[in-house]
């Protein structure tokens, strides 16, 4: 339309509507015609009041606890995972940090998006405190990016960590030096909806018991408020693949 926003719903010359055959017509003009007791019937009908739809329900609460040892048709449960079709998302026997399996998210020079692969989930907490867990083991030149989201447009950003280079960062502030090839445990949390204060915590548990923590870091957005999204991906763009991996996974909301 020419400028629906202003109720202008004619159409421009270049519409598209033309080519499959559309004829121009006046709209005014619309409606009952024929003789008067015709267009009397059609103005008298008591058209019935329609009740309007329900709003949509609030998103229901996921938690999510996976150690990725149970057999299953796909390689993470209630998420959604994005890696071209190339399964690059999967079980992995490669070293895992307990039991039998973990999970291994490759990196290949073929994909299209940088971002792929990634993985994600929809916990859709809004209230309360915000709490992941997990194992993670990074491959050198793997690009680890983790990632908290609202499900605002365009969304807002609460934690963001960047493993590269055997870098950590956490919402662009540097951090500390990352060991590759070796187990670390992480835990991010977060106060929610009315309780956020603006702020989000990260504690990490080394292989050799070391343990460091950072409080009151900022998120990326400082309105950002509600955890509806959290993803991992391999941004790895050295040309070779690469992996990182992720066992005992944990989502919940305390």
């Amino acid at each position: 339309f020419k400028d629906p926003k202003h109720g202008e719903f004619t159409l421009p010359d270049d519409s598209p509507a033309f080519k499959v055959g559309f004829k121009r017509f006046d709209y005014s003009k619309a409606g009952v015609f024929g003789d008067d007791a015709w267009k009397k019937l059609a103005a008298d009908y008591n058209h019935p009041v329609r009740p309007m739809a329900p709003p949509k329900p609030a998103p229901v609460p996921v938690k999510i606890n996976d150690d990725f040892e149970s057999p299953r048709s796909t390689p993470v449960k209630k998420a959604a995972l994005h890696d071209e079709g190339k399964n690059l998302i999967r079980i992995s026997t490669d070293k895992p940090f307990a039991g039998e399996k973990c999970l291994e998210v490759n990196d290949s020079p073929e994909m299209k998006a940088a971002y792929n692969p990634h993985l994600f989930f929809t916990p859709n907490y809004t209230s309360g405190t915000a709490v992941s867990t997990f194992a993670l083991r990074v491959q050198k030149n793997s690009h680890t990016h983790i990632e908290w989201r609202d499900d605002s447009s365009p969304y807002k950003t609460g934690p963001s960590i960047h493993i590269d280079g055997g870098k950590l960062t956490a919402s662009n502030v540097p951090l500390l030096d990352f060991p590759l090839d070796r187990w670390v445990n992480f835990e991010i949390t977060a106060k929610v909806g009315e309780a956020a204060d603006g702020s989000w915590n990260l504690t990490l548990i080394f292989a050799d018991g070391a343990k460091k923590t950072f409080e009151k870091l900022p998120p990326v957005s400082k309105d950002w408020r509600n955890l509806n999204w959290v993803g991992w991906c391999n941004l790895g763009q050295s040309g070779e693949n690469t992996s990182f991996f992720i066992d005992n996974l944990v989502i919940d909301n305390q």
